[in-house]
């Protein structure tokens, strides 16, 4: 059975920001060149993806702290140089912008709660020519703003929730306060009341941790139209899309 794909299925004024999560991760190896490519050429209007310190203090694209998960190798990112880093298939933020930012807006998620790491991903960003198309996103506001200051253009997505002790309307406002234009929030913690709120001010809600179609659709039936994930093509029209449909086993 195929999935109902939220475009088809639902009928909201809004249209989906469909963001791919590590690129489109359900398709490709996250974080990767071909990830990235596939979400671009499956049309999504933005591209997530993580980033960590190398050695030679560079912001290197991959979620972990070591290699071991994502390319079978026992390397520390901290420890190990963007070249050697390169040569194992981990791209340098600096590559990825200059191949996708032109089209496509790029959140870059902060791994680390680092200064070095801020600074460097605000030098790269403002290097790029790219700012205007790029957010950095984590919880830390501090270096958010941090990259910001770098990167004139560069927009914040600042990540809030429960665990963070920010998940309240004074946070909303505080966001608003110092130019957030994003808040990211937990898919089971975003509400109809937040997405509200958030609006009123000019600040978008865009959700990660869907893990259904249905949940993305329920996250839309609440106001939320900014969806990271796995799989773009959960919301996406079928006739839009020259790949197979999703399967609901899936």
């Amino acid at each position: 059975m195929e999935t109902e794909y939220i475009t088809s299925t639902m009928n909201y004024p809004k249209a989906i920001k469909t963001v791919a999560h590590r690129g489109a991760k359900a398709l490709a190896p996250e974080n990767s060149l071909l990830a990235f490519t596939t979400a671009a050429e499956l049309g999504v209007a933005a591209i997530e993806t993580d980033v960590r310190l190398t050695a030679d203090g560079l912001p290197a694209i991959i979620h972990d702290s070591t290699l071991t998960r994502t390319h079978d190798h026992n390397a520390q990112v901290a420890t190990t140089r963007m070249a050697d880093l390169e040569a194992l298939g981990v791209p340098p933020l600096s590559v990825m912008l200059d191949v996708f930012a032109a089209d496509f807006d790029v959140i870059i998620d902060l791994k680390e709660k680092s200064r070095g790491l801020a600074e460097a991903v605000g030098r790269v960003v403002a290097e790029s020519g790219r700012a205007q198309r790029c957010y950095v996103t984590g919880s830390d506001l501090s270096l958010l703003l941090r990259a910001q200051a770098l990167a004139e253009g560069l927009r914040l997505s600042w990540t809030i929730g429960a665990r963070h002790g920010t998940l309240t309307p004074a946070a909303v406002v505080e966001a608003s306060v110092v130019g957030v234009s994003e808040l990211a929030v937990q898919a089971s913690e975003v509400s109809a009341e937040l997405v509200a709120q958030a609006g009123s001010l000019g600040i978008d809600v865009r959700a990660y941790g869907i893990r259904t179609p249905m949940a993305a659709r329920e996250l839309v039936a609440l106001g939320c139209t900014t969806l990271t994930l796995d799989d773009p093509r959960w919301a996406m029209m079928p006739r839009q899309l020259s790949l197979p449909l999703v399967s609901a086993a899936t």
